[in-house]
Parts: C-alpha cells; structure tokens; sequence
C-alpha cells in the first residue's frame, strides 16, 4: 500500500481496483503556480512511458539583476536548474504584461505502466491550483486500471534520496 514514485517525478496510489495517478510534490514546486492541464479522456489507453498528459505552469525567475554577484554571465541569461534539462521538461521566457519576465514550464507526464484511463480529476479544470496545493491528494491527475506491473517504483524514502541526487548531480 502507500503511495510510490517514478523516476520522473509522478506518484501511483492504488484505491479500490484502479491506481491513481498524480505529480509529486517535488515536481509541482519546480512547475510554478500551474495554470493549465491537458488529461486524456476516460476509455484513452497508453503505452508505458508515453506521455499521458501535460501539465503548464508559471514561475518568476530567480533574481536576475546580477549586480551584486555578477559573475560575468551575459546579462539577462537565464541559469536553470539542470533537472529542466531532463526529458518531459520544456522551459521558457516569456514577458508577460506587468508581471514583467515570467518562466512558463511545460511538463510531460509519463504513463507508468500500459494502461487505461478510468477517469480524469474534474475539479482540476476550474481549480488548476489543487496541483500546487495538494499535489499528492486532491490535486491528482488521473485513475488508472494498469495493464501491467509498473516496476521501478519508489517508497517516499528511495524517492527523497532520487530527488537529492537529482539535484547535486
């Protein structure tokens, strides 16, 4: 029982016959506040490993003044943190009226394992921020029934210590 991770930043919970399907809470802090979702609908299958919906969110970029610590980068380059650079991560600038420079950042969620949708979180159409503030209960993505195992799954714990690598590497 218990919840479990992927390596890519989704996390699995089984309820009943079906698995539900969310973004970990990890995954949500680097999206920023998420304005937009793309689910599948119910009856839509998958194979492992594709990409089974798509999440969009917005953050402020860390201060790019410079002045204080310029380290001679060219002004107005934009450092982001390698795990962007990863697969199923798009990131972008774009201005934005008075909220001046903003990131929007693209995610892809991958599907675990093959399987099925079952149902779509309906709420997330109106309240997008239930993924930001609840990413690992009310602000699931998707039910699943799976067609196989998902291997490779991590206890909250394996998952923590995949994030800190992640992060220093």
């Amino acid at each position: 029982g218990g919840t479990r991770y992927t390596k890519t930043h989704e996390w699995l919970r089984t309820d009943g016959g079906s698995i539900v399907l969310g973004m970990s809470d990890f995954a949500q802090k680097l999206m920023g506040e998420v304005y937009w979702l793309d689910l599948p609908g119910v009856g839509s299958k998958f194979k492992r490993a594709q990409v089974i919906a798509i999440v969009e969110g917005m953050k402020r970029p860390p201060d790019a003044s410079g002045e204080a610590d310029d380290d001679g980068s060219c002004p107005g380059e934009a450092v982001f943190p390698e795990i962007y650079q990863q697969k199923g991560w798009q990131i972008q600038e774009v201005t934005i009226g008075r909220m001046g420079n903003m990131h929007t950042i693209t995610r892809e969620v991958l599907a675990p394992a093959d399987c099925e949708v079952v149902e779509a979180n309906s709420r997330l159409e109106l309240e997008q921020d239930l993924v930001n503030t609840s990413a690992e209960n009310d602000g699931w993505l998707l039910r699943l029934q799976l067609c196989e195992q998902s291997d490779d799954l991590m206890d909250a714990a394996e998952y923590m210590t995949h994030v800190k690598a992640e992060f220093q590497e």
